[in-house]
């Protein structure tokens, strides 16, 4: 999502020992004078994020090109919320407050819980090869991002750091209200780094609130 290189990722070339890649992200190849393939095997990365969702590719090169070949790891989001627990009865002489809920942020579809329903509205994506993600209120993801050419590179600014979630809409007599500052924004300003790797090797991140408006 920003051109950061996968924290412990390393490569198996063509079976050898795994090497660990430089901070660009790269790994220098003796190139075979006529050309030839690598067969490589990618650790420390999630399968899923992975081309084909597999650890393990094969790649194609000539005598001269291409300069490099690349591998590249996808940035998939899952959005969601959590249907609110039943209210309780309020106590005599009390009022009975408003439904809440929470809207979440996911990268692994493994940690999205069984009860999560999906949200419509659009995402704002700067830095994005698509400026914006448009939600259609049906599904939850998996939802694809990947940095434009000449976005900031080796994570001066994390992809999803700038997200706008301002747009989403709340379906069946909720109104949805953003969380400001963004948890994703107020984490890479605190830790640099690349969120998505935080949010891989973490727990999925609460990025607004539903409020229940219907009697």
């Amino acid at each position: 999502c920003c051109g950061c290189v996968f924290a412990d990722a390393t490569v198996e070339v063509d079976g050898r020992p795994a090497v660990a890649l430089d901070e660009d992200g790269a790994l220098q190849v003796k190139r075979k004078r006529n050309g030839g393939h690598l067969a490589l095997k990618v650790n420390g990365v999630p399968d899923f994020l992975l081309p084909g969702g597999s650890d393990q590719c094969q790649l194609e090169y000539g005598p001269a090109e291409p300069p490099q070949l690349d591998v590249e790891v996808a940035c998939t989001l899952w959005i969601y919320w959590l249907p609110p627990e039943e209210e309780e009865e309020p106590e005599e002489g009390e009022e009975l407050e408003p439904m809440q809920t929470t809207v979440w942020l996911a990268i692994d579809e493994d940690h999205v819980p069984e009860e999560a329903m999906p949200i419509a509205g659009t995402v704002g994506c700067p830095g994005a090869v698509a400026a914006s993600m448009d939600l259609n209120g049906t599904s939850m993801g998996p939802f694809h991002i990947r940095h434009a050419p000449g976005y900031a590179r080796g994570g001066s600014k994390c992809l999803l750091s700038a997200l706008d979630f301002s747009g989403l809409v709340a379906l069946g007599g909720f109104e949805f209200r953003p969380r400001d500052p963004s948890p994703l924004l107020e984490r890479c300003e605190e830790c640099g780094g690349c969120e998505m790797q935080r949010l891989v090797s973490g727990a999925p991140s609460v990025i607004g609130y539903l409020k229940k408006t219907d009697p």
